[in-house]
């Protein structure tokens, strides 16, 4: 993938420590937990990306486009994700917060 080409913008949690955060993909598991861990973040900013068609709602393990994979990993949060990049025998596992 060119350095330059940007897939969009992923969260592995979506927390009031990461408020404001854009995150346009998020596990369906996370979403009910939002209320809870942090009422004001679905109205203040899920509702919206879910209203403008920008939000993606991911069950699980996802393939973005070759060699980017979402993976849920829960944990930290229910719907916590963490985003694996493979380029031949390259990986790289983001994984957010895992504590």
């Amino acid at each position: 993938m060119p350095p330059s080409r940007t897939l969009g913008s992923i969260t592995v949690t979506a927390l009031a420590d990461a408020e404001g955060a854009f995150f346009p993909l998020v596990q369906r598991a996370e979403l009910p937990a939002l209320e809870t861990i942090t009422p004001a973040l679905p109205a203040g900013l899920v509702d919206p990306l879910r209203a403008a068609g920008q939000l993606r709602v991911l069950d699980g393990d996802t393939p973005l486009t070759e060699g980017v994979r979402v993976l849920s990993t829960p944990g930290h949060t229910p719907g916590h994700q963490s985003v694996l990049l493979e380029s031949g025998d390259d990986r790289m596992l983001v994984t957010g917060v895992t504590l």
